[in-house]
């Protein structure tokens, strides 16, 4: 019993033989290549992700797996559309703003203290007092500031939600993530539109729709 399994050729119907170990096959009627896809047990031609420029599919890949694996200039032209920033205030500011404030706050109160120590009765333990004092009180800031951030962070994200930044985004997102790149044509193409540009003009593919 023969192990090769006869199928059609999806763009003229020509008859094309699949053996076990073939990956790719090449139609003799019409010359178009063609990818071998085995799921569960059956065998079927992947012709989806065909490039419309050279009609073939054996130097396919999809862009965001370009994306994820390779570096250089072809992964910086095929980037994903950028993420609206949401963020006024870092949520680590509370962290930065902390120390600063208690530096600023130590070398204030240092000054004020060696002015004044010579003209009024101080004792010698007052700067402990002023060092701890310097201390809650840079906290109490900190911690304002942090809450004050995120409210605006909040009012910011909701004004986006309202404007529809997010929501064009995600579309964009979406449609980046059905791209993919011949490597033959150096182009970018969408399977299910057929619709292909350069490589370097991807933007005109994922333009969300107004």
């Amino acid at each position: 019993m023969s192990d090769f399994i006869t199928l059609s050729c999806p763009n003229c119907g020509g008859r094309l033989d699949v053996s076990p170990s073939t990956m790719t096959l090449k139609c003799q009627n019409c010359g178009v290549e063609h990818m071998v896809k085995r799921e569960a047990g059956n065998v079927m031609l992947e012709s989806f992700a065909r490039c419309p420029t050279c009609n073939r599919n054996d130097r396919v890949e999809k862009v965001s797996g370009i994306y994820k694996q390779e570096t250089g200039d072809l992964r910086s032209k095929i980037g994903p559309p950028q993420q609206p920033n949401l963020s006024l205030i870092s949520e680590y500011t509370g962290c930065i703003i902390f120390p600063i404030s208690l530096i600023t706050f130590f070398l204030i109160m240092g000054y004020l203290f060696d002015a004044l120590r010579h003209t009024v009765n101080w004792p010698d333990y007052s700067g402990i007092f002023c060092g701890i004092a310097g201390f809650f009180l840079s906290f109490l800031i900190a911690i304002l500031v942090s809450r004050r951030a995120k409210s605006k962070n909040k009012k910011r994200q909701e004004v986006f939600q309202a404007e529809g930044h997010i929501d064009r985004w995600q579309k964009s997102m979406a449609k980046w993530e059905a791209l993919y790149y011949c490597r033959r044509d150096d182009c970018v193409f969408d399977p299910t539109t057929k619709a292909v540009v350069p490589v370097d003009k991807i933007g005109e593919l994922i333009k969300p729709e107004l």
